[in-house]
């Protein structure tokens, strides 16, 4: 009898072990708030330009990774991509400590940048012990070196930051406690005090809303800036689907690209671009790729638009999306900018698009670098999920709604 309970009681020790390791070590989506600690304090500390904050990072970002395609190197393409100087592909869940909050935060110049790392009291304590046995400043504290950039280590009793030299992150500006009421149950959150590429400025929560992941202006909600999906629509040739569909209401115009009839690197993309008169359409990204082969796009009048296509098939597609358009106008009135993609199909097209920018001597480098970033996310992302969409409202301080949906996987 004393043998078996001998047997149950190391049973129930074994499982209670595995039990704490699952939940405070496995990776995993675990969502919290900003606490009034050094990450939460930085941040809201606006002395900087842009900061992000990830919850239990060792378990978050690496289960981001898993799930969704997002590692160190889709962090490095959102950084480029929103012209973010933040050290974002610093941030892959590999080799971090186990701690329940990570920061990071910069100057638009990158002239200013701290992160602050709150470790697990273990965690930390046998981190400065080994690092004063290794004499690894790191570890220990002091001046490191950094891609030729000297920065400060130091440890405020279980938290560990690294920082500019001038750096002091003391007090937080809105307090702590109003930025946790907002953003509760975030994987992630994001400040920025001013706009990044597309993304309008204030706080963003990252959060899991059933299988999508969706990242949101505080307090905006899909149905509030998107009542109704964007529609994706079918060309006649084989009733194929748009891989992407962007629209923008003032002036009324609307951008669509189609999968390629040939893979190859010298097929033109096949798109469409849709404005109402007197508006100033988008500019189809293949327009000079077709008068470098020496042919015309399709231009056409449809009803109340004009129409700009690369090809019939092309233009027989925008006549379908035309009476969509026509009758969405009044639910999309609080949508300043809305884009539907289509991953599988659209990271093939989007990629060559980037290689067609990067040959261009007509665009500025920094475009050509954000249309590399741009293909290399949509590939990251295309490996975690088949669809994304992204609304922008309208407004001084337009919200934001971005989503990544239908997990791959998860038929």
């Amino acid at each position: 009898m004393s043998r078996r309970r001998g047997l149950v009681l190391v049973a129930l020790v074994v499982l209670a072990a595995a039990g704490h390791w699952l939940y405070h070590y496995a990776p995993r989506l675990r969502a919290a708030a900003p606490a009034d600690d050094l990450p939460g304090r930085l941040l809201t500390d606006r002395t900087f330009d842009a900061a992000v904050w990830v919850p239990y990072p060792h378990q978050t970002l690496r289960a981001l990774e898993r799930r969704s395609g997002i590692d160190a190197a889709a962090l490095k393409s959102a950084a480029t991509l929103l012209e973010l100087e933040l050290p974002l592909d610093r941030l892959g869940g590999r080799g971090l400590p186990p701690a329940s909050a990570l920061a990071v935060a910069a100057r638009s110049d990158g002239s200013r940048a701290a992160a602050a790392v709150r470790v697990y009291p273990m965690a930390a304590a046998f981190a400065r012990l080994s690092g004063h046995l290794a004499d690894n400043p790191w570890l220990r504290g002091g001046a490191v070196d950094l891609d030729g950039r000297r920065l400060v280590v130091a440890w405020h009793g279980t938290t560990w930051t690294v920082a500019t030299p001038d750096v002091q992150v003391t007090s937080a500006d809105p307090p702590v406690a109003a930025v946790s009421a907002e953003t509760e149950d975030a994987l992630a959150v994001l400040r920025s005090g001013r706009r990044l590429g597309g993304l309008p400025s204030g706080r963003l929560a990252l959060r899991l809303d059933g299988d999508a992941l969706e990242l949101a202006s505080v307090g905006a909600t899909l149905d509030a800036v998107l009542p109704k999906p964007l529609a994706s629509v079918s060309s006649s040739g084989g009733g194929e689907q748009a891989v992407l569909v962007a629209w923008s209401p003032e002036p009324r115009r609307a951008l669509l690209l189609l999968p390629p009839r040939v893979a190859g690197a010298g097929e033109v993309p096949r798109m469409a671009s849709l404005v109402e008169p007197g508006g100033r359409r988008w500019r189809l990204p293949a327009e000079g790729l077709l008068e470098a082969t020496g042919r015309e796009p399709v231009r056409a009048t449809r009803e109340a638009w004009r129409v700009v296509a690369s090809d019939d098939e092309a233009l027989q597609a925008a006549d379908r999306l035309v009476p969509h358009l026509d009758a969405a106008h009044a639910d999309y009135r609080r949508l300043g900018f809305g884009l539907w993609l289509d991953l599988a199909s659209a990271r093939t097209e989007i990629d060559r698009l980037a290689a067609q920018a990067e040959g261009s001597p007509l665009l500025a480098p920094r475009d050509r670098r954000r249309a590399r970033a741009a293909a290399d996310l949509a590939q990251a992302l295309a490996r975690g999920h088949r669809r994304a969409l992204v609304a922008v409202g309208t407004g001084e301080a337009p919200p934001l709604v971005a989503r990544l949906e239908a997990p791959v996987g998860a038929d």
